[in-house]
C-alpha cells in the first residue's frame, strides 16, 4: 500500500485512537469512583503547574498529643474528609460529613453528604487550634482517610505560586497507608478532587492516555506544547500536540485552543487529527489538508482531494433527482428529514454540509461548504409558510445558489416570487421545491428558468425539467 495516501494514515492511526477512546473511558471511570489515577500515566505528566515535591515527617510529640480531641470532633459530627488553608491565621477549612452538623447550615448538600465551612475565626476558640491546627499552613485528607483508623503526618509541600514563585508549605495530612507512600513519590495539585461521593477528575487524559498508547505502540512522535504564560487561568491544563513526523500526522485532542494556523504551516501535516463534533471540520477547511475529527460517537473523516461539483446544473439535477429518496430513508418529522437528506446530497457532491449555520443573528438550517470554505449553498426548510424572511437569511450568506423548501398544498409561492419586489436584486439563483406538489422551480431574479419534477414516473428517472 502507497505510504503518501489517506487509507494508509487512516490504517495507521485508526487503532491508536480506537485503544485511546476505550481506555480514556475505563481510567476516567475508574477515577471517579477511586480518586486515583494510574502512576504510569502521573510519570508521563510534564505539567509543572501542576506538579509537587513532596515530603512526609511524623509529628512532633506535643502535635500529636492534640489529635485526640480534634479526631473526637471528627467523629462526633461523622466528619470524613476535610480541607483548608490557615496561612497567617486567616482562612476556612472545608469538610464533608455524612450527617448534618447539629442546627449549623451546609453550603452544599450532594446526594446524602453533607458540606460545610469552618472560619477560623470560629475554631480558634476550640483547644486543638493553637495546640495543633495552628501551628499548620493547611489541613487535607486523602480520598481513603478512614477516621476510625487514622494515619497524621506532617506533609511539606514545595510548588509554585500563580506567579511561579516556589514555596514550601506545612500541612497536616489526614491519610491512608497507601496515599503517604505516594505522595513522596508524585503529587498532582488538582488531579483528582473528591465531590460528594464522587471525584473531579481535571488530569489532562486525552494527552496522558494517547502519549502511553503511542510509547505502547512503538509509534515515534513529537510533542508540542503551549508555553505556560499563554495558558488561560480558567482552564488547568492545555491538552498537548503531538506530531508523527515519519507519517506526517498532527493530533491535536482538544478544540482549546483552536489550532495555530503557524504551526500548521510550518509542520505541513497529511493529516491532522482533531477532537470535535462532526461540524469541527468547517473550522479545519483552511488548511487545506485531510481531516480525521474524533468524538465519543465515532470518526469522521474529511478528504481534501474529493472531487467538487462545480456546475450549478448539475448540482441542481442531483438535488432534485435525490431529495425525496433520501428525505423517505431518514427518521424525524418531516423537517429533520429533508435536512438530512440535503445533507447528504452535499456529501455525495464533494461539499461540507452543516446544520443550523448562524451569522448576524440570522440561522439558516443548512449550508454546503466547498473546500475553501465557502457557503456554495444555502438551504432552508418551512412547514408552515414563512419562506419571504428565507430569502433575506440565505442572501446574507452570499451563496451560489438558495434553496428553498416547503409542504404548501399548492404551487402559489412561484407566483408569489414573480411579484416580490426583493427578487429583482437577488445576485444569485434560487431553487424552490413544493415537498407536497411535487414540483419545483429555479428563479433568476424575477424569472422562473426552469422547471423541475420530484415525481417518479415509472421506466423512467425521477428528474425531468423543461425550459420556460
Amino acid at each position: 500500500m502507497e505510504t503518501d495516501s489517506l487509507i494508509y494514515r487512516l490504517q495507521l492511526i485508526q487503532p491508536v485512537l480506537m485503544r485511546f477512546l476505550k481506555e480514556k473511558k475505563e481510567i476516567e471511570d475508574s477515577a471517579k469512583r477511586e480518586g486515583k489515577i494510574p502512576e504510569e500515566l502521573c510519570k508521563l505528566c510534564s505539567d509543572s503547574s501542576r506538579l509537587v515535591k513532596t515530603s512526609i515527617h511524623s509529628l512532633k510529640d506535643e502535635e500529636a498529643q492534640s489529635l485526640s480531641p480534634f479526631l473526637k470532633w471528627m467523629e462526633e459530627n461523622k466528619i470524613t474528609s476535610l480541607r483548608g488553608s490557615i496561612y497567617s491565621g486567616i482562612g476556612k477549612i472545608e469538610v464533608e460529613a455524612k450527617e448534618p452538623i447539629g442546627k449549623r447550615k451546609p453550603t452544599t448538600l450532594k446526594k446524602g453528604t453533607y458540606h460545610y465551612s469552618y472560619p477560623l475565626s470560629e475554631l480558634k476558640k476550640r483547644p486543638f487550634y493553637s495546640a495543633l491546627i495552628g501551628r499548620f499552613d493547611g489541613v487535607q485528607s486523602c480520598p481513603h482517610f478512614d477516621p476510625s483508623n487514622p494515619r497524621i503526618v506532617r506533609l511539606f509541600q514545595q510548588d509554585k505560586n500563580f506567579l511561579g514563585e516556589e514555596k514550601v508549605s506545612n500541612h497536616l495530612f489526614f491519610c491512608c497507608v497507601e496515599c503517604a507512600q505516594k505522595k513522596e513519590t508524585f503529587a498532582c495539585a488538582m488531579g483528582v478532587v473528591k465531590q460528594g461521593f464522587i471525584y473531579s477528575v481535571n488530569c489532562d487524559l486525552n494527552g496522558l492516555v494517547l502519549e502511553k498508547i503511542l510509547k505502547d505502540e512503538g509509534i515515534e512522535y513529537e510533542r508540542g506544547e503551549k508555553p505556560k504564560q499563554e495558558a488561560v487561568l480558567f482552564f488547568p491544563h492545555i491538552t498537548p500536540m503531538f506530531f508523527l513526523r515519519k507519517h506526517e500526522i498532527l493530533i491535536k485532542l482538544n478544540s482549546f485552543p483552536k489550532l495555530d494556523e503557524t504551526i500548521v504551516s510550518v509542520l505541513k501535516p497529511k493529516l491532522i487529527v482533531y477532537s470535535g463534533k462532526k461540524s469541527t471540520v468547517v473550522e479545519l477547511l483552511v488548511f487545506n489538508t485531510d481531516v480525521l475529527i474524533v468524538s465519543e460517537e465515532g470518526f469522521y473523516v474529511y478528504d481534501h482531494t474529493k472531487a467538487v461539483e462545480d456546475s450549478l446544473d448539475n448540482m441542481i439535477n442531483h438535488m432534485v433527482k435525490k431529495v425525496e429518496e433520501y428525505a423517505e430513508e431518514a427518521r424525524g418529522n418531516d423537517h429533520d428529514r429533508l435536512i438530512i437528506a440535503f445533507e447528504k446530497i452535499g456529501q455525495e457532491l464533494g461539499y461540507v454540509p452543516q446544520r443550523e449555520h448562524g451569522k448576524s443573528g440570522l440561522r439558516v438550517d443548512c449550508v454546503w461548504y466547498d473546500r475553501q470554505g465557502k457557503i456554495n449553498v444555502a438551504i432552508e426548510v418551512e412547514t408552515a409558510g414563512g419562506w419571504k424572511k428565507d430569502i433575506l437569511s440565505t442572501w446574507e450568506l452570499e451563496p451560489q445558489l438558495a434553496v428553498i423548501a416547503t409542504f404548501q398544498k399548492t404551487d402559489s409561492v412561484p407566483q408569489s416570487l414573480l411579484d416580490f419586489s426583493l427578487m429583482k436584486s437577488i445576485p444569485h439563483k434560487l431553487l424552490y421545491l413544493n415537498m407536497t406538489t411535487k414540483n419545483a422551480y429555479l428563479f433568476e431574479k424575477q424569472k422562473i428558468v426552469k422547471k423541475y419534477s420530484l415525481r417518479k414516473e415509472e421506466g423512467k428517472e425521477s428528474l425531468a425539467f423543461e425550459e420556460i
